[in-house]
């Protein structure tokens, strides 16, 4: 099992714990236990990382609070003996059920443990294949300072740069009624959200559920009287984990809010108040329920400073560690004591946030052994601060001083238009797909700029501000390496350098920008090679608001060019003809030109034949498909749909912009809530 270097008190209890319950149930005579009724045999098979395994157990005799009756299954591991122990829950209509992901291939064993006979003694053998999509990845971890994601069974981790990102009106999860995304429904919001993540150069989605977790559409303790968590919400949340998870993505929870007169959005004035009866029960609930899945993380909530204590923090963490069976990082915006996995930060009492790279290398030095998150969400526009330019560069600057987290995004309070150039945030997430590694550091003596570079000498990274020429000390390389150049003020698009010879040298950009430079190998998994036997899949679809003549047509990895702009490989119909194509400088995006588009026409957009990179190359599902139709109407406020059709086993997203009246827009359905 993958655990983070800095490991809180509680995961080493849980550890010895864990160990010493694993040997004493192998000694039969050692392990008493209660006497159950019929036995059930839980044989299943699957495959690592996901999707998830559930069983189910019928306990029709217990008469006190189902929310309240303690059992767990524990899970080994035959080869390692690695255990997972994770607590059942409670499911509605007399049944309990519980949940495993798997970490390694091979045989596992899980026996159930209850006070309760009917939950108790039952046991099986688990079969686990290697997961068939090599896109799916583990548990999000740590990596000394660096954010790490578990992508083997034995441990192999890959640095992972933590991104949140909000729109705060297409997307809204902070602080408002989530059950429109049981509507949406979640697969679909998910999709669509965070294509629009991906498209700002961010990874991970948002919830804010505060007193959402006991009653749907409840925010503040002071408008409902529920004691139990609420199974609609928590099925809306996992189902957002499992679809982000899916599509290589996360997310991240707050679990409360603040505790504003006008709010009240924490566990004050529940039954025992902060870790007391009913808070305590939310969060054995959430252990048994969430803590299983991979693809989240979470922090405590906003303005903690106000209302809640450090040792009251420590005890929530601890708590919360003790009862996972896999790991999950948390954190508390601006608390870092020990029981936190992460050091997070907030910017309202720091001066909105770091001024420079050197106060974001400062913060990552303070504590070596956990990730450093900037958890204020610096929304465009923010505080008068964070501009264009200010967004881009505090992602360069993050990323640059050794992997600090983010927090971005939109929200009408503080902005009157979304980011005018997020192809400069999603050019920084494409640059360092497979290029951030887990043992960089700075090493800025090798650059008038910033560098961040491997232990030996073979991966460089070197960024410089307004400049027309970059400084790069290559002397440590024991020979010459591939290079390329990017100008992050545009989108994506990479300069061949050619190879670098080791030695001391100057790089003359074409002209002055906000240059990035890449030498060495990396294991780009978007760069063809033989390894590669994914085929391509379209991420999103839209159609140009201003002109109903042009579809841009997204791909997960760049397509070969003379396969992408075949005209016959794209097909619409009711009348519409794909008159020409262009393939982006990246080579993730086809546009279409096209005839014209009626409004209030529904439109299937049929693609075959276009291939990766790689080599032997790799060919896009047959006939995939993406459905979009253009509503007519005047004044309308555009928001994106992504309709898929079932035309091959491959999942495909597509999104189009239409028009929808605000009155229809679920955001002003719901209670908008500005912080």
């Amino acid at each position: 099992m993958t655990y983070q270097k800095h490991m809180p008190t509680s995961h080493v209890r849980l550890l010895i714990l864990s160990g010493i319950m694993v040997l004493l149930c192998f000694l039969p005579i050692l392990c008493v236990r209660p006497v159950q009724a019929n036995t059930q045999n839980l044989d299943q098979n699957g495959t690592l990382w996901a999707p998830y395994l559930e069983w189910t157990l019928t306990n029709p005799t217990y008469s006190g609070n189902p929310f309240d009756l303690v059992a767990t299954a524990t899970f080994v591991h035959a080869a390692s003996n690695e255990p997972h122990i994770t607590p059942m829950f409670y499911a509605g209509n007399n049944t309990w059920r519980f949940r495993f992901t798997a970490t390694r291939t091979g045989t596992w064993t899980v026996t159930t443990s209850s006070t309760d006979p009917e939950l108790n003694g039952h046991q099986g053998t688990i079969t686990i294949t290697p997961n068939p999509d090599p896109e799916i990845k583990g548990f999000i971890t740590t990596f000394g300072n660096k954010f790490a994601r578990q992508i083997g069974e034995n441990g192999e981790l890959e640095a992972y740069l933590y991104n949140v990102y909000q729109d705060n009106e297409s997307y809204p999860a902070d602080f408002v009624d989530i059950s429109y995304i049981q509507n949406y429904p979640p697969d679909k919001w998910v999709r669509e959200y965070l294509a629009m993540a991906r498209e700002h150069g961010a990874n991970t989605l948002f919830i804010a559920p505060a007193h959402q977790w006991l009653e749907l559409g409840t925010l503040s303790v002071d408008d409902h009287d529920k004691v139990d968590p609420d199974l609609t919400t928590f099925a809306i949340i996992e189902q957002v984990i499992t679809a982000a998870h899916r599509e290589g993505g996360h997310v991240q929870l707050w679990m409360w809010g603040d505790n504003a007169v006008s709010r009240r959005w924490t566990p004050i004035g529940l039954p025992g108040g902060i870790n007391g009866e009913v808070d305590q029960r939310l969060q054995r609930y959430i252990a048994a329920r969430l803590g299983p899945l991979p693809g989240w993380t979470m922090g405590y909530g906003f303005d903690l400073e106000e209302w809640v204590s450090e040792e009251e923090l420590a005890t929530w963490a601890g708590f919360l560690h003790g009862q996972f069976g896999w790991q999950h990082l948390l954190w508390a915006r601006n608390r870092q004591n020990s029981e936190l996995d992460v050091v997070s930060y907030n910017a309202i009492l720091g001066n909105d946030g770091p001024e420079s790279y050197a106060d974001v290398v400062a913060k990552l030095n303070s504590d070596p052994d956990r990730p450093h998150l900037e958890e204020e969400r610096f929304y465009h526009q923010r505080y008068g601060k964070y501009d264009m330019e200010t967004t881009r560069r505090h992602f360069w600057w993050y990323a640059m001083a050794g992997g600090m987290g983010g927090h971005w995004g939109y929200h009408p309070r503080y902005s009157n238009e979304r980011y005018p150039n997020p192809e400069q945030l999603a050019a920084h997430r494409q640059f360092w797909d497979g290029r951030f590694l887990l043992d960089m550091a700075p090493a800025n003596t090798l650059s008038d700029g910033y560098v961040l570079k491997d232990a030996a000498n073979m991966h460089y990274v070197f960024y410089k501000e307004d400049t027309d020429s970059v400084r790069m000390d290559l002397s440590g390389m024991d020979g010459s390496r591939p290079a390329v150049a990017i100008d992050t003020k545009k989108a994506y698009a990479e300069i061949d350098l050619g190879l670098r010879s080791a030695g001391d040298q100057t790089w003359e950009a074409p002209y002055a920008s906000d240059w990035a430079i890449a030498v060495g190998t990396f294991a780009d998994p978007a760069d063809p090679g033989a390894s590669d036997t994914t085929a391509p899949r379209i991420t999103s679809a839209s159609s140009a608001r201003e002109d109903r003549s042009k579809v841009r047509v997204n791909f997960s990895e760049p397509v070969d060019p003379a396969s992408a702009t075949m005209i016959d490989n794209y097909q619409i119909n009711n009348e519409v003809d794909v008159i020409a194509t262009a393939l982006s400088d990246d080579g993730r995006q086809v546009t279409l030109t096209t005839s014209q588009h009626r409004p209030d026409v529904e439109y299937v957009l049929t693609v075959n034949g276009v291939q990766d990179r790689a080599s032997p190359a790799n060919t896009i599902a047959s006939d995939t498909q993406v459905v979009y139709q253009i509503l007519g109407h005047e004044n309308f406020l555009p928001i994106v749909l992504t309709s898929l059709v079932a035309a091959t086993t491959v999942g495909v997203a597509g999104s189009v912009w239409f028009w929808w009246h605000r009155k229809h827009h679920p955001y002003n359905a719901m209670p908008s809530i500005h912080l």
